[in-house]
């Protein structure tokens, strides 16, 4: 009996009362994870949006940047030729 509390018996916890505190927990912890599993799917979704807006962004841009190098490629290749006549020109 000495390992009672000293306020009384009122604020012993019965078996009923660790019974429905874990039902209550189990309850909270379902609902919890419902709302987890629903925002996890809505952040997913965002998250592929935005990795397909960054794809197209990026297709974009290495597209831009292709043509932008074909054309310096074609430019001095043109002037290469130009300046090879005008050494061909000059020899004769």
């Amino acid at each position: 009996m000495e390992h009672l509390p000293p306020a009384g018996w009122s604020h012993l916890a019965t078996k009923d009362d660790v019974t429905m505190a874990k039902i209550e927990l189990r309850a909270e912890m379902a609902q919890m994870s419902a709302e987890l599993c629903a925002e996890m799917a809505e952040i997913k979704a965002e998250l592929k949006a935005d990795i397909a807006e960054v794809r197209i962004a990026m297709e974009r841009g290495f597209r831009a940047q292709t043509w932008k190098m074909v054309a310096a490629i074609g430019t001095s290749q043109a002037i290469s030729v130009a300046i090879m006549a005008a050494m061909v020109n000059s020899l004769r």
